[in-house]
């Protein structure tokens, strides 16, 4: 009998997994903090700047790294798949609402 090695799940999956429900849980922080308790956030001007720019990068990253772990043999694709749906899903989310309350006028 052929003793088969068991397949570990994708490190790099697991991150990219872990990275989008991270920014799904800051975008409903950030959400329900601005817009429904109509509170704005009184932060300092680079520190805004870095998390709008880390919410505009984070999703693009999570892809990558999904679609890195994807190509990796002999791991499991579980998080590989979850992670490349929900960055996917944050991404048109993210940028459909940039698009219709900021580019839009």
């Amino acid at each position: 009998m052929a003793q088969t090695a068991k397949q570990k799940h994708s490190e790099i999956g697991l991150v990219s997994f872990l990275i989008s429900i991270f920014w799904f849980i800051f975008i409903a922080i950030y959400i329900s903090e601005v817009l429904i308790l109509a509170t704005p956030l009184y932060l300092p001007d680079d520190f805004a700047v870095t998390v709008l720019l880390a919410t505009f990068v984070l999703p693009i990253i999570t892809l990558l790294l999904g679609v890195i772990g994807f190509f990796q043999k002999n791991r499991k694709k579980l998080f590989v798949i979850l992670g490349i749906i929900s960055s996917a899903i944050s991404i048109i989310l993210y940028y459909g609402i940039f698009i219709i309350f900021v580019v839009r006028p």
